[in-house]
């Protein structure tokens, strides 16, 4: 600012709008991305705890629990592979934040 000026140019207001617009534009997709891969792995942790929930369900009762289970919210898929009338594996199937569909398995021993 010049010295006995009353107030700011024209020009130094439109420069420092541009670059406040500039730090805007290239921080907003990155905040959109993090916020995104903070739903994901939220949804990550609900679908083990459900996976977990299952099998804990399995080992007291005996009962394999197979379907669609909504939680938060959301749909999550069980299904059960089996071996020799016995249960090998649970997984979880579940779509995350990018519309990819993800899976999660835990084998029984």
């Amino acid at each position: 600012m010049l010295k006995g000026c009353r107030g700011f140019f024209l020009a130094e207001l439109f420069l420092s709008l541009t670059v406040w617009m500039l730090m805007c534009l290239t921080l907003l997709p990155l905040y959109l991305h993090v916020s995104k891969q903070s739903l994901d792995s939220q949804k990550e942790i609900s679908a083990t705890h459900l996976m977990y929930e299952v099998l804990q369900h399995y080992l007291q009762d005996g009962f394999m629990e197979s379907g669609i289970i909504h939680r938060e919210n959301e749909s999550f898929r069980i299904h059960w592979e089996t071996g020799l009338n016995s249960p090998i594996k649970v997984c979880i199937k579940y779509e995350n934040s990018f519309a990819e569909e993800r899976e999660k398995c835990e084998r029984l021993e």
